[in-house]
């Protein structure tokens, strides 16, 4: 009789950290998290301004020196927007099945792919970690990106059934809930006053930086189309269900507690446990700290291996 092999734990982390990682100053507390937690696979979003990556190449130093493939590339396909950041992925060099992380493009951005297994080459259960950052401007190019998404998670499956995948994703919000409803419906309130020219609005420009009303008023139209749900649906559909059932929101908005982060997965992983944890930006730093608007998530899942009983 074949000896029986328990499931591996898996832990898949996320966070958006607000261009943290290109200050070594910020980057400390992220890269403590990550020594302490040891994720197999993370995924930092909103990780640099496309423009200046600055200290980035630290970060990566030290990744690499626990033991992480690392990769990141520019988030827009297009570079129209002066506020453009680049996306960063991690991932255990000794558990992944890939020479190296691969860059997917999508329809109007670009995501991050991590092709795993969840033990050694024999026994270990083959999974893939997708990391992507949905467009917080516009619906239309959030669902292509979805929809882009959706044919590299099925474009190889036999019979309609995708490698086990895990999606880390942002800029999405399920309209459950009375939060999500009032913003969606004072985002289409305050777009229609917009577009009749009652309202000032000025979407996010390092180089020249919207403050007060106008971006003010730019958050809440972004927020309430993120609220519409329409982008967490197309997700939904793709087989996918978000790790945490609980639903803890992962950032505040003008006191409003908001879920916009998630990590996705696909029916054949078990959830063990799944946290969102606040994270500070620095730590006895020189430098002024800017602090995370953004909780980091860590969801604890499981392969069940054919031959082990699971339950």
């Amino acid at each position: 009789m074949a000896e029986q092999n328990p499931s591996q734990e898996i832990q898949i982390a996320s966070c958006n950290v607000k261009d943290a990682l290109a200050n070594a100053d910020r980057s400390l507390e992220l890269l403590d998290w990550v020594a302490m937690e040891q994720p197999a696979v993370a995924v930092f979003t909103e990780a640099y301004p496309a423009s200046d990556p600055g200290d980035l190449p630290v970060a990566v130093a030290e990744f690499r020196r626990m033991g992480y493939a690392v990769r990141h590339v520019r988030q827009e396909i297009s570079d129209d927007r002066p506020d453009a950041h680049g996306i960063l992925m991690i991932a255990k060099k000794d558990q992944m099945r890939s020479r190296r992380i691969k860059v997917i493009k999508l329809a109007g951005r670009r995501a991050l792919l991590a092709q795993m297994r969840d033990g050694d080459e024999e026994t270990g259960e083959a999974y893939d970690v997708f990391g992507h950052q949905g467009n917080d401007r516009d619906d239309k190019w959030r669902l292509a990106d979805i929809q882009a998404l959706g044919r590299c998670i099925f474009g190889g499956a036999e019979r309609g059934r995708p490698m086990p995948t895990a999606v880390v994703t942002g800029n999405t919000v399920e309209r459950r809930g009375l939060v999500p409803h009032c913003l969606s419906a004072a985002g289409r309130v305050i777009n229609k006053f917009v577009e009749r020219g009652l309202l000032p609005s000025a979407p996010p420009n390092p180089n020249d930086p919207p403050a007060g009303l106008k971006r003010g008023i730019n958050v809440a139209q972004r927020l309430g189309l993120m609220a519409s749900g329409k982008a967490y649906r197309a997700l939904q559909r793709l087989t996918l269900q978000n790790a945490d059932p609980s639903m803890q929101p992962t950032m505040r908005k003008y006191g409003l507690p908001v879920k916009t982060d998630h990590i996705f997965i696909t029916p054949e992983f078990a959830v063990l446990k799944h946290q969102v944890q606040p994270l500070e930006a620095a730590r006895d730093v020189q430098t002024p700290s800017v602090p995370l608007t953004h909780c980091a998530l860590l969801a604890t899942v499981t392969l069940p291996r054919p031959d082990y009983p699971v339950g």
